[in-house]
């Protein structure tokens, strides 16, 4: 019933996540970060239903401490270097943009989003 990170690379990582939130019969679009997580961690990032609180498909970003190994998308998003929770049209603070890639968690109650070399 939750949305879980999990990092099997070698070295910690951090990762960023856009989502569709149900607010008053639309979504709204918010965008968060950063989750560290060592190796072999696995953190809740959501917990709940994950299909009755958000859309099914979500965006992320991840990479290591210096920037060299990342996993991104083509869909770009504004950042900050510093933790984060905003609407993903406000890029109050953001100073760099990143690719987000498309997660579909395709309506399970249950996802673990697994990050490997």
């Amino acid at each position: 019933m939750s949305l879980y990170f999990r990092n099997q690379y070698p070295e910690p990582i951090w990762v960023a996540l856009v989502y569709g939130w149900a607010f008053d019969a639309h979504y709204v679009f918010m965008k968060q970060g950063w989750w560290g997580l060592a190796h072999n961690q696995t953190s809740l990032i959501l917990s709940g239903p994950i299909h009755e609180q958000a859309s099914q498909i979500w965006y992320f970003y991840a990479q290591n401490a210096s920037g060299s190994v990342y996993w991104a998308g083509p869909t770009l998003v504004q950042v900050t270097n510093r933790v984060f929770k905003q609407s993903v049209f406000d890029n109050t603070g953001c100073d760099r943009g990143v690719g987000f890639r498309e997660l579909d968690t395709n309506g399970y109650e249950n996802f673990t989003l697994t990050f490997i070399p």
